[in-house]
């Protein structure tokens, strides 16, 4: 566990993957009924007038591994942790 927290792995076919299972759970997945209101009162409270799956849906095309290493060395890597 640490070691994934310290050093970020490449793998680029692990890489391409995730982006492939991401992209088919936002197209399969569907908001109905009471979920559709529930959805745009989260939407409203984070203060976003759009559908947020559709936009990473259209995003996930231009993500690269170079973004998630460099969001990971700003974010993650480097931090103080705890483990329990």
């Amino acid at each position: 566990m640490q070691e994934l927290i310290t050093n970020l792995p490449k793998s680029d076919k692990l890489f391409s993957q995730s982006l492939a299972s991401l992209r088919n759970s936002i197209s399969t997945t569907r908001t109905t009924k009471t979920g559709i209101l529930f959805s745009y009162l989260r939407a409203k409270k984070r203060g976003l007038d759009y559908d947020m799956n559709k936009k990473v849906y259209e995003q996930l095309g231009a993500l690269s591994y170079e973004d998630i290493r460099s969001f990971y060395q700003q974010q993650i890597s480097g931090k103080p942790y705890t483990l329990t």
